[in-house]
């Protein structure tokens, strides 16, 4: 193995532990091992650059999504980096993989928003990461991009019956390529379509799969979000007392996390329950 071959082995396990600690919401593990890898990227050209500065802006959208910091002004940058560097070496998985978490880093200040108006460019983002991820080919990729374009119908534009068939798709492309984390996710989403047509008890198996998905993955932000998930649909079903029980579990895992803001919702859906 050469000097060079040794520095990409470095740089490839570096960035599958950053990306573990993303998973498990140790967000200033992971940046703090990104950032120190800048030099050494250097070394290895555009590829690693963009890469390294993609995996950043990831995981300062998880903060966002996940923990409730204001991140926008750090991912953006970190976008315009690795997009810089993407196009230089022009491949298409690295610029797929670009556009697309640039449409993410929209849709998650959208979340964090008033939510009225649908983001400038979010579709076209994520559409333009599709059709190059389709050129590659990678099921995971193709399943993230997939997924992504049914935020923008179900989320966005609350038509469940055009984004369902993205959720499906990246359900099955996920399943196929043992991508636990994009599978819970798109099992959540298929769930969330179920319950806005009244079927609770479909929607909380879709979501009761979500949470196993994840518990599996190690994906503790996503286990959070996915007890709040259930908490609703089982008060609804009128058993506040495990509904209560899932919110405090989660409550633990936000205070681990640091996500004060997730906290303070938390808290109050509790408190809501045990008033109603």
């Amino acid at each position: 193995m050469n000097n060079s071959e040794r520095i990409e082995r470095i740089l490839e396990d570096a960035e599958t532990l950053a990306n573990s600690w993303r998973i498990e919401g140790r967000w200033a593990d992971a940046l703090t091992l990104l950032n120190g890898l800048h030099l050494v990227a250097t070394q290895q050209g555009n590829t690693a650059l963009a890469r390294k500065w993609l995996l950043i802006a990831r995981v300062l959208t998880d903060q966002a999504i996940f923990g409730g910091f204001d991140t926008r002004a750090e991912r953006e940058e970190a976008l315009n980096h690795a997009m810089s560097h993407a196009e230089m070496e022009g491949e298409p998985s690295l610029l797929g993989s670009v556009w697309d978490a640039k449409g993410f880093s929209l849709h998650a200040a959208y979340l964090d928003g008033d939510r009225r108006n649908e983001p400038e460019h979010e579709m076209e983002f994520f559409e333009r990461g599709l059709a190059l991820r389709r050129q590659v080919n990678r099921p995971y990729e193709v399943a993230e991009s997939l997924f992504h374009i049914g935020l923008v119908y179900g989320v966005v534009r609350h038509d469940h019956t055009q984004a369902s068939p993205y959720f499906e798709d990246a359900y099955r492309l996920a399943q196929d390529s043992g991508d636990r984390v994009m599978a819970s996710y798109a099992i959540r989403h298929i769930a969330f379509a179920r319950y806005s047509t009244g079927d609770i008890a479909s929607a909380c198996t879709g979501l009761e799969e979500s949470l196993r998905l994840r518990e599996a993955a190690h994906f503790k932000p996503g286990i959070a979000l996915a007890l709040m998930a259930l908490a609703s649909a089982e008060a609804e079903r009128g058993d506040k007392a495990k509904a209560i029980t899932m919110l405090e579990r989660a409550r633990n895992i936000f205070e681990g996390l640091g996500a004060t803001q997730r906290l303070e919702l938390v808290d109050q859906e509790v408190t809501q329950l045990i008033q109603s």
